[in-house]
């Protein structure tokens, strides 16, 4: 009968640890450009002679606000004769229109008066644009951050007049390297800090992410958005 054979084997120890899923959170330090969320820049399409300022750098302005008048006589007035012949463009499209109903009007006297009511409607609209601009109409509240024209100055035609911003929000335009843009997506939080303001923090959000890498840089752009209700 053949002999039965043992073998010993050796003990492992083996340690069973309990795996729970936690929160990491992954730096990146990245520089950017600060400037603000909504800001303005002031045109005066007309050109014409600077006849009263009403605000300078620092002053604080409200939407619809003139902030200066250029030759504003005159763009006043021409506004109100494109109004008034708007009015009254209006008035013979409709009754062309009635005319053309009872049989008394044909149908081209009828385009012809759409188109000219057409017409005086596009002439209001750059009339409202030359308005806006001669009297320098902010179209927002904010800040004037800066100023570009003097009283009594003759200006050309498209002449910037003032910049106009809102400073209590505030973006950051970065570039994220495309090896680290993994796991980075709107709403994070993003820490904001200045080398001029060395003891200053601010809390941002990641509030846009391009979609697209910038083929130069091998960057996706993001912008951050911080409330700065201070105006540092």
């Amino acid at each position: 009968e053949a002999p039965v054979l043992q073998t010993v084997q050796d003990t492992v120890p083996v340690t069973v640890i309990k795996l729970e899923p936690k929160d990491f959170i992954e730096f990146g330090e990245y520089y950017g450009k600060v400037s603000p969320i909504r800001e303005a820049s002031i045109v005066c399409f007309s050109g014409g002679y600077v006849e009263e300022l009403n605000a300078n750098e620092g002053t604080k302005v409200n939407g619809g606000q003139s902030l200066a008048k250029i030759d504003s006589k005159k763009a006043i007035a021409n506004l109100e004769i494109v109004l008034l012949n708007e009015r009254l463009a209006k008035d013979s499209y409709e009754r062309a229109k009635k005319h053309f109903s009872d049989g008394n009007a044909s149908k081209v006297s009828v385009d012809q008066a759409h188109l000219a009511w057409l017409n005086s409607k596009t002439a209001r609209i750059d009339a409202q644009k030359v308005h806006r601009g001669a009297l320098c109409i902010s179209p927002i509240s904010g800040v004037v951050i800066s100023r570009y024209i003097d009283l009594h100055q003759e200006i050309r035609q498209g002449t910037p007049t003032f910049y106009v911003a809102q400073l209590h929000k505030m973006k950051i335009i970065i570039g994220i390297p495309e090896n680290e843009i993994i796991g980075v997506k709107e709403g994070n939080m993003a820490d904001v800090t200045a080398d001029i303001f060395t003891d200053r923090k601010w809390a941002g959000i990641i509030a846009r992410i391009s979609r697209e890498v910038n083929p130069q840089t091998r960057t996706f752009t993001a912008e951050v958005h911080i409330n700065n209700h201070d105006r540092a």
